[in-house]
């Protein structure tokens, strides 16, 4: 009798066991699609920014630093119609800031 028992408790354990490894597939299966969704949307995003950069440098191309010569470039994307209270005008500000620290640290 003891050894029936035995088996059959070591049965009920390997069935939990079973059940938590069911749940826990299910649950990475979840993340796997997540993380496909993030990973799509990332792709989308470095396209668009690929395409925005490719659309700025045929209207306004730089030349090109001549070789060893270290240079900076700055970014700045803001909201669109003002969303953002004074976003826009809080970054243009601190461009300001930075290219006159900038020029004044370089004399």
């Amino acid at each position: 009798m003891a050894g029936r028992r035995e088996i059959e408790r070591r049965l009920r354990a390997l069935n939990d066991i079973g059940i938590i490894l069911g749940v826990m597939k299910n649950l990475a299966l979840m993340e796997t699609a997540k993380l496909s969704r993030v990973l799509a949307a990332q792709r989308e995003l470095v396209e668009s920014l690929e395409a925005i950069a490719a659309d700025l440098l045929t209207f306004h191309p730089q030349p090109r630093p001549a070789p060893g010569k270290d240079f900076e470039v700055l970014l700045l994307v803001g909201s669109q119609r003002g969303f953002c209270a004074d976003f826009n005008d809080r970054l243009i500000a601190a461009l300001l800031a930075q290219t006159e620290n900038n020029r004044s640290s370089t004399r």
